[in-house]
């Protein structure tokens, strides 16, 4: 299915339990931070893919269903399956 960046945390956060929003990161910031893990230059083709989904969301690929031989799951479904990635830390102070 087609989702946006702000739907996928709104739907992450309601399968958290917490409210959770879209809020943009200064692009120099982002990129001084991300540069640290992968490098200058993929920094930056990360940085121009995302920009673009921000308002326009990837198109769905048929291909999970060609692979599996099933439809992909919701990203709702993949959310809800996925809590703990999401919730792991909380405990912690």
């Amino acid at each position: 299915e087609v989702v946006s960046q702000t739907d996928q945390v709104r739907m992450i956060g309601e399968e958290i339990g917490i409210p959770a929003r879209w809020e943009e990161q200064p692009l120099d910031e982002a990129l001084v931070e991300l540069s640290l893990e992968v490098g200058v230059e993929f920094a930056h083709q990360i940085i121009e893919h995302w920009t673009v989904n921000v308002d326009i969301p990837e198109e769905v690929s048929e291909d999970v269903a060609r692979v599996l031989g099933r439809p992909a799951l919701s990203f709702r479904e993949w959310a809800r399956d996925h809590v703990a990635d999401f919730t792991q830390d909380r405990a912690e102070p």
